[in-house]
């Protein structure tokens, strides 16, 4: 935390890890400082993307391929078609906690 300059920090071994422990830390802040009610917080995903293999972080995919036959899922996810700015406009709301973006699309 030192050397980054930050009060604190999370180290992960995973990129899945780093999502989920993302998705917990955006929701927290959601309830706890942006005044979300309990059970709204959203997040948008870009369709495409590839996060990992745990059941919340498939459940924000849209590949039926990693899908199929883990159901159901973490509700709270809202997928946006990847670069669609004006969808991904629409789709963030006041109960937005994050956005969660795969830059480079693939697994």
């Amino acid at each position: 935390a030192k050397l980054s300059g930050k009060d604190m920090v999370i180290p992960m071994n995973t990129g899945t890890g780093a999502v989920e422990s993302g998705i917990k830390v955006a929701r927290a802040w959601g309830y706890r400082v942006k005044g979300v009610g309990p059970g709204n917080a959203n997040i948008s995903v870009a369709e495409g993307s590839f996060h990992g293999r745990t059941i919340p972080v498939v459940g924000c995919s849209s590949d039926p391929v990693a899908r199929r036959g883990f159901g159901p899922f973490t509700p709270g996810f809202r997928s946006v078609p990847y670069g669609d700015a004006a969808g991904l406009e629409a789709a963030i709301d006041e109960n937005t906690v994050a956005v969660l973006i795969e830059p480079i699309q693939g697994e």
